[in-house]
């Protein structure tokens, strides 16, 4: 695979999708209509750990044989601590960030769960995503074959800001 890295497409990209426990797409798109994508999050959900399956699109990928993709997820690593002390030239970190817990048959988890891959229509990757105040995004690489890498649009992860008490926007 020698080649170059392609943006994701205007027209048609193949996507990722989010779906949470129950098996539901939770993924939107982006009211910008730029090809992004949004999971909402509940506010009242903002000290848990909340467990996604990150799958392929399946409507962008019928007419593939072969697909293999990796996801990263950023911002990761933890939160930087202006108070702690460097052991190995950088920043210690206080408190994990969202990461990729897990992989259907064939994948796996890479660099201390910042990056996931899988293969195949039916793969996918957990994803637990750990509410903080920051927007957080995954996004992926996929190929067919030996093809070209190609770029999705990007998933951001944000917490709803006009959430009311009784749990409408």
């Amino acid at each position: 695979m020698n080649n170059r890295v392609k943006k994701a497409p205007m027209d048609e990209p193949v996507r990722i999708a989010v779906y949470d426990d129950s098996g539901s797409r939770v993924d939107v798109p982006s009211e910008e209509n730029d090809g992004e994508s949004i999971v909402w999050i509940d506010p009242s959900d903002a000290s848990y750990s909340i467990p996604f399956v990150i799958r392929m699109d399946s409507k962008n990928i019928e007419g593939m044989s072969d697909i293999q993709y990796i996801v990263e997820t950023s911002p990761f690593g933890g939160i930087v601590s202006s108070e702690s002390k460097p052991t190995s030239g950088g920043p210690s970190l206080e408190s994990p960030v969202s990461s990729f817990v897990g992989a259907s048959v064939g994948g796996g988890i890479l660099c201390n769960g910042n990056r996931a891959h899988a293969r195949g229509k039916s793969s996918h990757i957990k994803y637990e995503f750990t509410t903080t105040n920051m927007t957080q995004e995954i996004f992926a690489g996929w190929s067919e074959y030996h093809g070209p890498v190609t770029l999705t649009p990007r998933i951001l992860f944000k917490i709803k800001d006009n959430y009311e008490s009784d749990g409408e926007l």
